[in-house]
Protein backbone atom coordinates (compact mmCIF):
# COMPACT_ATOMS: atom_id res chain seq x y z
CA UNK A 1 0.00 0.00 0.00
CA UNK A 2 1.20 3.55 -0.40
CA UNK A 3 0.87 6.95 1.47
CA UNK A 4 -2.35 8.49 1.31
CA UNK A 5 -2.14 12.00 1.60
CA UNK A 6 -3.94 13.56 4.67
CA UNK A 7 -3.76 17.35 4.12
CA UNK A 8 -1.09 20.00 5.69
CA UNK A 9 1.78 17.59 4.45
CA UNK A 10 0.72 14.67 6.72
CA UNK A 11 0.85 11.13 4.48
CA UNK A 12 -0.60 7.65 6.19
CA UNK A 13 -0.35 4.23 4.82
CA UNK A 14 -3.91 2.70 3.24
CA UNK A 15 -5.92 3.02 -0.02
CA UNK A 16 -8.37 5.34 -1.21
CA UNK A 17 -9.91 4.61 -4.68
CA UNK A 18 -12.09 7.42 -6.31
CA UNK A 19 -14.64 6.16 -8.81
CA UNK A 20 -15.56 8.96 -11.37
CA UNK A 21 -19.07 9.50 -13.12
CA UNK A 22 -16.67 11.72 -15.57
CA UNK A 23 -13.75 9.67 -15.97
CA UNK A 24 -12.12 11.81 -19.08
CA UNK A 25 -12.89 15.08 -16.77
CA UNK A 26 -11.99 13.21 -13.11
CA UNK A 27 -14.92 15.13 -11.75
CA UNK A 28 -18.21 14.40 -9.95
CA UNK A 29 -17.37 11.17 -7.78
CA UNK A 30 -19.38 7.95 -7.72
CA UNK A 31 -17.59 6.04 -5.63
CA UNK A 32 -15.20 6.25 -3.18
CA UNK A 33 -13.18 3.20 -0.96
CA UNK A 34 -11.09 3.37 1.71
CA UNK A 35 -9.10 0.21 2.62
CA UNK A 36 -6.62 -0.36 5.29
CA UNK A 37 -6.08 -1.64 8.93
CA UNK A 38 -5.40 1.68 10.73
CA UNK A 39 -7.53 4.32 11.68
CA UNK A 40 -7.13 8.20 9.73
CA UNK A 41 -10.87 8.58 8.86
CA UNK A 42 -13.57 8.57 11.20
CA UNK A 43 -17.10 8.00 10.36
CA UNK A 44 -20.28 9.56 12.64
CA UNK A 45 -20.47 7.22 15.73
CA UNK A 46 -16.40 6.91 15.92
CA UNK A 47 -16.59 3.97 13.29
CA UNK A 48 -13.27 3.81 11.37
CA UNK A 49 -10.41 1.02 9.56
CA UNK A 50 -9.39 -1.17 12.25
CA UNK A 51 -13.12 -0.91 14.34
CA UNK A 52 -13.23 -4.15 16.14
CA UNK A 53 -16.63 -5.60 16.54
CA UNK A 54 -17.12 -4.40 20.27
CA UNK A 55 -16.60 -1.02 19.17
CA UNK A 56 -19.30 -1.03 16.74
CA UNK A 57 -21.47 -2.90 18.63
CA UNK A 58 -21.09 -0.21 21.24
CA UNK A 59 -22.62 2.18 18.40
CA UNK A 60 -25.60 -0.11 17.70
CA UNK A 61 -24.22 -0.45 14.22
CA UNK A 62 -23.48 -4.18 12.97
CA UNK A 63 -23.78 -3.74 9.39
CA UNK A 64 -22.34 -7.01 6.62
CA UNK A 65 -22.74 -9.20 3.49
CA UNK A 66 -24.15 -12.12 5.50
CA UNK A 67 -26.72 -11.90 9.17
CA UNK A 68 -24.70 -13.44 11.82
CA UNK A 69 -25.40 -13.03 15.62
CA UNK A 70 -22.74 -10.27 16.86
CA UNK A 71 -23.13 -11.89 20.04
CA UNK A 72 -22.37 -15.38 19.18
CA UNK A 73 -19.37 -16.69 20.96
CA UNK A 74 -17.48 -17.29 18.02
CA UNK A 75 -17.74 -14.03 16.56
CA UNK A 76 -16.46 -12.63 20.02
CA UNK A 77 -13.32 -15.16 19.62
CA UNK A 78 -12.70 -14.45 16.00
CA UNK A 79 -13.02 -10.37 16.94
CA UNK A 80 -13.72 -9.15 13.46
CA UNK A 81 -12.16 -5.59 12.34
CA UNK A 82 -13.55 -3.01 9.65
CA UNK A 83 -10.82 -3.05 6.83
CA UNK A 84 -12.96 -1.25 4.30
CA UNK A 85 -15.92 1.27 3.85
CA UNK A 86 -17.51 2.62 1.43
CA UNK A 87 -19.11 5.95 -0.02
CA UNK A 88 -21.49 6.23 -2.33
CA UNK A 89 -22.65 9.59 -4.38
CA UNK A 90 -25.82 10.21 -6.40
Amino acid sequence: MKDVERGEGETAPGRVEIIWKDTVARAQPARLAWRGSKRRWQLPGGISLGSSLREIEGNGRVLGDRDYPSSHEAMQTLDPRVYQIYMEFE
